[in-house]
């Protein structure tokens, strides 16, 4: 019963997470990241990882990327977010 709760409350967050996709960042927004990803630097080098549940706050926005820092800042893609 209780894994059928968790399925479905991960269906709804899912199908939010998608809509949000479309959202206009800003600097100053907060952001929670819903997949394992890597925080790019300007070399194109990854610098640092973020996980499912962190949240970070946008210090630059540079269309699809977004600029974070999780102890080394760097580029974020939208799609993880």
């Amino acid at each position: 019963m209780l894994a059928r709760i968790v399925l479905a409350g991960l269906v709804v967050v899912s199908g939010l997470a998608s809509l949000g996709c479309s959202e206009s960042y800003k600097s100053g927004d907060k952001i929670v990241c819903i997949s394992d990803a890597s925080i790019w630097g300007d070399d194109d080098f990854a610098v640092d990882n973020v996980w499912p549940g962190l949240v970070l706050e946008i210090e630059a926005v540079n269309g699809k990327r977004l600029w974070v820092n999780n102890g080394k800042p760097g580029w974020l893609y939208q799609e993880h977010v």
